[in-house]
């Protein structure tokens, strides 16, 4: 889909960048660092009389995505030269600046800045995401998520010794028993022989998938792992900074059964709609993630979802993260993202 469209401001519109540092309830640990505070960097169409009327978020990872800040802001100052924008280098623009100017886009068409893509939501089914932490926490934290709803638990496995992640994860499916669908995520943690004789052992609790189990780049060793594990493998990393002219050969090359979607980091909305093309016509099952967004981005890719019939459950949980994120109408019902119209939308700041 082309979300793409020629403005041209009214008198005294302009396009403002405002910088903002969000921070974590409790430090966030992954397999590759703790995070304690998220930068990132929000785009504010304003009026004459300094009011919003569209709003973006444009959030890199520094570690994880391709591009800098540094390359951010230029290509932001490039796009945003003129009153109209500068559609003829979007092509050439990272990740996460086309996730932006897309979801900016939308917001302007939008009946309000935070309808974009469509007014109308229905309710997503999420998974319960257990951060990295001690095993004991993780599985406190796990059964919190199951008694309030969650039927599809993901564990970031792949920092601590994997004895212990071993022992932890036995305890929890013994406890909830096999209908509670567990999703593992690894971020390229392991080597490849390190992955089959992990996965071998893993694969007695009915794991449903494993996100990136080796690190991305090793076309070969995936493709490998793909077709031999016990546990299907779903790509993640791999796909971040992908070209156009790749994918296919990407998909094709390792035939992985899942892709796990992130717009702000496999290249915005209208690259992953044509990721999602891609799948269905090999029959690679997928779903969305967001990627540490505030409610201002986990808000753009909900609303961009409706779309598409889904079943399996979204990894669009991050909302709750943050001391200082927007308020907002966005809301978790048991496992659902659902929109709650009496709740308003807030600027932290």
């Amino acid at each position: 889909m082309d979300y793409q469209k020629h403005f041209h401001f009214p008198k005294g519109w302009k396009v403002v960048l405002k910088n903002f540092n969000l921070e974590f309830l409790k430090p966030s640990r992954t397999s590759r660092n703790v995070l304690f505070t998220r930068e990132v960097l929000y785009l504010l169409v304003v009026d004459e009389k300094e009011e919003m009327v569209a709003v973006a978020e444009c959030a890199p990872i520094v570690g994880l995505s391709q591009e800098s800040w540094t390359e951010v802001n230029q290509q932001l100052n490039a796009f945003f030269l003129h009153d109209d924008w500068r559609w003829e280098i979007f092509h050439t623009l990272s990740s996460s600046v086309r996730f932006a100017i897309e979801s900016l886009s939308a917001s302007l068409k939008a009946e309000n800045p935070f309808t974009p893509f469509c007014s109308e939501v229905s309710p997503i089914s999420i998974n319960g995401l257990v951060w990295m932490n001690q095993t004991q926490e993780m599985f406190d934290e796990a059964i919190v998520k199951w008694e309030s709803g969650f039927q599809c638990i993901k564990f970031k496995v792949g920092a601590l010794a994997f004895d212990d992640e071993w022992e932890m994860l036995k305890q929890f499916r013994r406890r909830v028993g096999n209908e509670v669908v567990i999703r593992l995520d690894a971020n390229g943690a392991w080597t490849e022989s390190e992955a089959l004789e992990k996965m071998e052992i893993l694969q007695s609790l009915n794991i449903h998938s494993i996100e990136q189990p080796i690190q991305k780049g090793h076309w070969s060793a995936m493709a490998r792992l793909a077709l031999v594990s016990s546990i299907p493998i779903a790509l993640d990393e791999e796909l971040i900074g992908c070209a156009m002219d790749e994918m296919e050969s990407l998909l094709d090359t390792i035939n992985p059964p899942f892709l796990v979607l992130k717009p702000s980091l496999h290249g915005g909305f209208a690259q992953c709609d044509h990721w999602i093309s891609l799948a269905e016509k090999r029959g690679v099952g997928w779903w969305v993630t967001s990627a540490l967004e505030s409610n201002i981005g986990l808000n753009a890719i909900y609303r961009w979802l409706q779309k598409y019939p889904l079943s399996a459950p979204q990894g669009l949980g991050t909302g709750g993260l943050y001391t200082n994120n927007w308020l907002s109408s966005l809301e978790i019902m048991g496992d659902k993202l659902m929109e709650n119209r009496s709740k308003k939308w807030q600027a932290p700041w």
